[in-house]
């Protein structure tokens, strides 16, 4: 929980999933600033930020040719910009051109991107400010597909709306919505996490996904696109909860008491079991001592916490590992510094991070400027993202 929970605009992983839920803290002191999540995917990055006294407005820094930036115009930018209007964010995820925030009073606002309606509004207007999303409420939690978003209510629903040619919003259907839809047959869930065309949710200590399934993503040991949720292999015949459900790309990870497991694709080794084998059931990290429990997924890398720091492992060319080098990863490396974050995001090809002092630091790719440390140089260690 950021800011140990005493901040009123602050935000909890949900058991570190890769998606947000707001838990409403007491203002207990004044003036310091606190980050509470920090979002990254495609060329950009945003995190949640505010002080004791008030609710969380939100920063955002990167590629902004479709708005995601929230600042009502559409140039990039290298160091960290207000969103226009935001003061009441107590989480944000972003999408690959897309950012949905939920605020203190349970309602979702999205920016940038609506080709596919992605936003939520009812329209697939593009907007480069935030836009509440329609004919939803009482929003508990929130994550970002690359065109697609999704939420969990309080109720126990789960609703999605945006691109759904591959069934990614679970409704039975290949039909892109534009405004909130319900998932078929998925109640109660507690984690979410969904990658460039397919999502997943935990609930009851199983694992569901659904959408596309081209690299075996969805894990049901399969190829086959599901426009309705089918129970992965995680867990199958256990009885284990997860505490983290992460997706991007075209690759699922998961992680319990019993340690980690991921599958689909595995391109570059993002699935870190030693090879470039795609999987289409889930398969174990290697077993060692310190084996690091993954929680945050981009296109072609993952990263999760151990007890040495974070590891990361996949694609590397850009420095997304963040190892000081440009080799790729197919088992879990340990990260330059070490660092032991609090949060951690992946976008496509870059990383970023809150530190336990607050400060965010980011590597990887940063044509863009997503790093935003004031350059467009790529970092193959963390660099600390301006003024923050």
């Amino acid at each position: 929980m950021c800011g140990d929970g005493s901040g009123a605009g602050c935000s909890v992983r949900t058991r570190l999933s890769a998606s947000y839920s707001f838990s409403p803290g007491s203002a207990t002191g004044g003036g310091a600033a606190v980050k509470c999540v920090v979002a990254a995917k495609s060329g950009s990055g945003c995190y949640v930020g505010g002080d004791f006294t008030d609710a969380g407005g939100v920063k955002c820094w990167g590629a902004n040719n479709r708005g995601q930036l929230g600042t009502n115009n559409y140039t990039n930018s290298t160091t960290p910009v207000d969103v226009v209007g935001v003061i009441s964010a107590s989480a944000v995820v972003a999408g690959a051109e897309h950012t949905c925030m939920l605020t203190t009073y349970y309602s979702v606002t999205c920016w940038g991107n609506n080709d596919d309606g992605q936003l939520g509004d009812g329209t697939t207007t593009t907007r480069p400010l935030p836009t509440t999303v329609i004919g939803i409420s009482g929003v508990r939690a929130i994550e970002a597909g690359d065109y697609h978003t999704c939420a969990t209510l309080l109720s126990g629903r789960m609703m999605c709306w945006g691109r759904n040619d591959r069934g990614q919003l679970g409704d039975g259907t290949t039909t892109s919505q534009s405004r909130p839809v319900t998932v078929v047959g998925v109640t109660g869930a507690q984690l979410m996490a969904a990658g460039n065309s397919h999502t997943c949710a935990e609930a009851n200590g199983h694992v569901a996904c659904w959408g596309d399934n081209s690299f075996g993503q969805l894990g049901d040991n399969t190829t086959l696109m599901r426009v309705r949720p089918v129970v992965s292999g995680w867990g199958y015949g256990g009885i284990l909860s997860p505490y983290s459900l992460t997706a991007a790309g075209w690759h699922t990870c998961v992680a319990s008491a019993g340690g980690g497991d991921c599958w689909g694709r595995n391109l570059a080794g993002e699935l870190g079991d030693g090879t470039t084998t795609d999987r289409h059931w889930p398969t174990s990290l290697p077993s060692e001592a310190d084996s690091p429990s993954p929680e945050a997924s981009g296109y072609v890398h993952t990263c999760g916490t151990s007890l040495a720091g974070l590891k990361c492992w996949g694609f590397n060319g850009a420095g997304a590992v963040g190892d000081g080098t440009a080799v790729d990863r197919h088992t879990p490396t340990l990260v330059s510094g070490p660092i032991s974050p609090t949060e951690v995001a992946g976008g496509a090809n870059h990383t970023c991070a809150i530190l336990p002092d607050t400060h965010i630091k980011c590597w990887g790719l940063n044509n863009t400027g997503q790093l935003g440390d004031g350059t467009t140089t790529n970092k193959y260690v963390p660099t600390a993202v301006s003024g923050l």
